[in-house]
């Protein structure tokens, strides 16, 4: 369930977070995905994991790593900070 999780998260916020780490012009879906990406401009910079196979493969599977480590973390409890006995906070 968390796998199904964490690859339709990772799916739907692919492109606005690519904006977000890259500032290429990907959005939504349902707004046009990478039409406005930077790819599409021949001047460089280019968008890496518009213009790379390997580098959005990468970005989507770190997507997914993420997401799957933030569900497994909220479900064992980790969701706040816990210190052991003997431990100090800095």
């Amino acid at each position: 369930m968390d796998a199904l999780a964490a690859v339709t998260l990772a799916a739907a916020t692919f492109h606005p977070l690519c904006d977000l780490v890259f500032r290429c012009g990907c959005t939504w879906f349902f707004a046009g995905a990478a039409d406005h990406c930077n790819i599409h401009d021949p001047a460089p910079p280019n968008c890496p994991p518009c213009n790379d196979v390997a580098a959005g493969i990468a970005f989507g599977a770190a997507l997914v790593g993420s997401g799957l480590a933030a569900a497994r973390g909220v479900r064992r409890g980790y969701s706040r900070l816990t210190l052991r006995r003997g431990d100090e906070f800095n």
